[in-house]
């Protein structure tokens, strides 16, 4: 078996993707910018009550990995899905993206998983997430061989949620660290980390690449000031990236840290849901081909940059383009 470029671990839901006021979240008890978990029956009568909802696969490890294949890597993702209607959406755009789903069988017991992403005027999304299926997620499902053959193992930390989620993840990235392999793990929300300390400790220890966004990197480390949080952080991970925003990113090796200013989307911001998604898939792309750590924030950007312009966690089209303008050491969109 040839080795896969990127195995990509974490939830299998399908995206409600709907624009709300303000109010909308504090009637309804959703933490703007962060990630409620909601069961199914509120879930139903919250859906009832939006406008022109859309419909499209998203989690964050399954985003990744199809950015990463956008690009033109070989990656695969592990997960669970239920054996309704929407687990077949889910499953049918990994085919078309060209993403191995790889999994132990359909759960037929509970529905797949749901996500309501919810984008307010100042383009901010707010999740609400029933996790149904990918709940029962377990190293059942991981192939084992062809995890072992991967270059880089994605973990994503909203797993955590899951019944048998840390053992999964643990699992995954001892087997890929025994492998010689990287594990590169995404904090994926302050909630998860107030929620699971514990267990997010204890993946980070298995941890060489960490990617999160400012309010994740002071949450985890316990610093209230975003500066120092980054340094601490740098003096611990082999690499990694903290995405800051409309004021770009910052990426690490070791103690090398590199601050990159954000790019100007070739559109108008639709909304940002997915953009770290894609940062994830760029910045490991570029890492997997030996780029210098400024090209991986460059491309890592310009992925971002994409993400914004259009509804939906995953890439609207080719994401080739842009490696194009990293080559030719571009700073704007304009080619892609």
């Amino acid at each position: 078996m040839s080795t896969t470029e990127l195995y990509a671990i974490g939830n299998a839901p399908v995206d409600i993707l709907a624009r709300v006021e303000d109010t909308f979240l504090l009637d309804h008890h959703f933490a703007k910018g962060e990630c409620s978990y909601i069961e199914l029956e509120f879930l139903r009568a919250v859906k009832t009550q939006l406008k022109a909802p859309v419909y499209a696969p998203g989690g964050s490890a399954a985003n990744t990995a199809s950015c990463f294949s956008s690009l033109g890597g070989d990656a695969v993702f592990t997960g669970k899905t239920g054996t309704d209607e929407c687990g077949t959406i889910f499953r049918d755009s990994l085919a078309r993206e060209q993403v191995s789903y790889i999994s132990d069988g359909l759960y037929a017991e509970e529905e797949t998983a749901q996500i309501l992403a919810l984008t307010t005027k100042d383009t901010e999304r707010t999740f609400a997430a029933y996790y149904g299926a990918s709940r029962h997620i377990s190293t059942k499902d991981i192939d084992k061989t062809r995890l072992q053959k991967s270059r880089i193992t994605f973990l994503d930390a909203y797993m955590l949620e899951a019944l048998k989620g840390e053992d999964t993840l643990v699992s995954a990235a001892a087997m890929a660290k025994e492998a010689g392999g990287r594990v590169a793990f995404t904090l994926a929300d302050s909630s998860i980390i107030r929620d699971n300390g514990q267990a997010v400790e204890h993946i980070l220890r298995h941890t060489h690449i960490l990617f999160g966004n400012a309010r994740e990197a002071m949450a985890v480390t316990g610093e209230a000031d975003e500066h120092k949080a980054i340094e601490k952080l740098a003096g611990r991970f082999e690499l990694g990236a903290i995405t800051l925003g409309a004021r770009g990113a910052c990426v690490f090796s070791g103690k090398q840290i590199h601050y990159a200013p954000a790019l100007t989307p070739p559109k108008p911001i639709v909304d940002t849901n997915g953009a770290g998604d894609h940062y994830c898939a760029g910045f490991l792309y570029g890492m997997n081909r030996e780029f210098p750590l400024e090209k991986c924030a460059q491309l890592a950007l310009l992925c971002a940059a994409q993400a914004i312009t259009h509804t939906g966690a995953r890439p609207a089209k080719s994401l080739k383009p842009l490696l194009e303008s990293v080559k030719n050491g571009e700073k704007a969109l304009n080619r892609s």
